[in-house]
């Protein structure tokens, strides 16, 4: 009993960690989207906003 609800929480934290990931990406993409329309200095503070997130 004890096992299978460590698996499931397991398997939950691995699932949300993907999710996670994923929307870091996709706003890492959007971000680098916005360099060719803004310019350097734009993508830069980005940056350092993304990285604050993590």
């Amino acid at each position: 009993m004890l096992q299978r609800r460590f698996y499931r929480t397991y398997e939950g934290l691995k699932l949300r960690r993907i999710v996670i990931t994923m929307l870091c990406y996709i706003r890492f993409y959007r971000t680098y989207e916005g360099l060719k329309h803004k310019g350097i200095d734009h993508f830069r503070s980005r940056i350092t906003e993304f990285l604050s997130y993590l």
